[in-house]
């Protein structure tokens, strides 16, 4: 693993140079074992054990015996009720146990983390999760599927940093970017709630459908003890689609479909402009993380689909038009200055807008 940034240099801080953050050759399994045991003492009620452990070898860190447990009750032959709840070990971005930090380039006094090849983050341990849940799903007008479900999610031993701050691992996954912090320890909190239905009608006479929702509430505790909303705490979530078949010829038929998501926006906070600059990169004010929220999410997707099967070929031409209202999503905040004085060197980055896209298949 070898990767290298630009940082101003000390002496000038005015020009760039390239300075190393991984330089490692090693190696390391993840080593899972688990078991599973499924009874029916009566017919109707189906329960499910298990016990799972996992190991990494590259910091010899490993997950006790987790154990699980799922239970469904067949109440009716359209009605069943299932209930779970299990404990969850996960390893972390495995970059993160390579990354060698350094400290701002442009201060005089050394770094304690600047000792060659210092991998402050070598021996994180496991995440954990515990999972809590109950639901339910019913078969309705033959061809037609009803869920719903409520769950608690408890996690533990989330890497945190060190030091006091708000910085938790629960939000790794936002964006595309890496995160770069110091030496990181397992004493993070969260938790997740929330409850989800959905509604699926199954491919019959032509056509499908499908609704989902889901209200939720996710939050994290830093090392500076503090519970915030995580970055993906939208507090709901809302997709629908459908999609219908019409039939053109012996040997042809025209699909037709849509979809559309709506959810509420991600959460981020003020930024330093000064430290970012620094740092050319997004720096937050750290104790104001997560105290702002973006505008809510929304895409609506069309696509018209032509099919037409030959005896040793199938042909496909289609279009699909990709946010079709051109509705600009917030993906981030970005640091990019400008020349222009007005213009504000952090600003909101978009997401995809309007995309058609044409294709043509061909499938032997």
């Amino acid at each position: 693993m070898l990767d290298s940034v630009r940082v101003v240099d000390t002496a000038a801080c005015d020009y760039y140079q390239w300075k190393k953050r991984w330089n490692s050759v090693d190696y390391g399994w993840l080593l899972r074992a688990f078991a599973q045991l499924k009874y029916r003492p009566v017919e109707k009620l189906t329960l499910t054990f298990g016990l799972h452990a996992s190991a990494f070898t590259l910091n010899q860190t490993y997950s006790m015996p987790e154990p699980r447990l799922g239970v469904r009750y067949q109440w009716t032959p359209t009605l069943s009720i299932q209930a779970g709840a299990g404990v969850h070990s996960q390893l972390q971005p495995t970059y993160m146990y390579f990354y060698q930090p350094g400290g701002d380039p442009c201060v005089i006094e050394p770094d304690p983390y600047e000792e060659r090849g210092y991998m402050p983050n070598r021996g994180m341990g496991f995440s954990q999760s515990i999972h809590y849940v109950l639901g339910l799903q019913k078969i309705a007008w033959g061809a037609t599927r009803i869920m719903a479900e409520v769950y608690y999610q408890d996690l533990r031993h989330v890497p945190v940093e060190l030091t006091p701050s708000s910085f938790s691992l629960v939000n790794t996954g936002a964006g595309f970017s890496r995160f770069f912090p110091g030496q990181l320890v397992n004493n993070g909190r969260g938790r997740n709630t929330g409850v989800e239905s959905t509604v699926e009608r199954f491919f019959k006479r032509q056509w499908l459908a499908l609704f989902s929702a889901s209200l939720f509430d996710a939050r994290y505790q830093g090392s500076d003890g503090v519970w915030r909303n995580t970055d993906f705490n939208g507090r709901y979530a809302v997709n629908a689609l459908g999609s219908r078949e019409w039939k053109t010829g012996k040997n042809s038929k025209l699909i037709t479909g849509a979809k559309i998501t709506a959810a509420g926006g991600r959460w981020y906070g003020p930024a330093d402009v000064v430290a970012s600059n620094r740092e050319r990169d997004v720096v937050f004010v750290d104790a104001q993380r997560n105290t702002l929220q973006f505008a809510p999410y929304f895409r609506f997707d069309l696509k018209l689909n032509f099919r037409l099967n030959r005896p040793r070929t199938a042909h496909d031409i289609g279009l699909d038009l990709v946010n079709l209202t051109g509705y600009e999503n917030v993906l981030k905040l970005t640091w990019a200055p400008d020349d222009i004085a007005s213009t504000p060197d952090i600003r909101e980055e978009y997401q995809l807008g309007f995309l058609p896209i044409f294709y043509y298949r061909v499938d032997f």
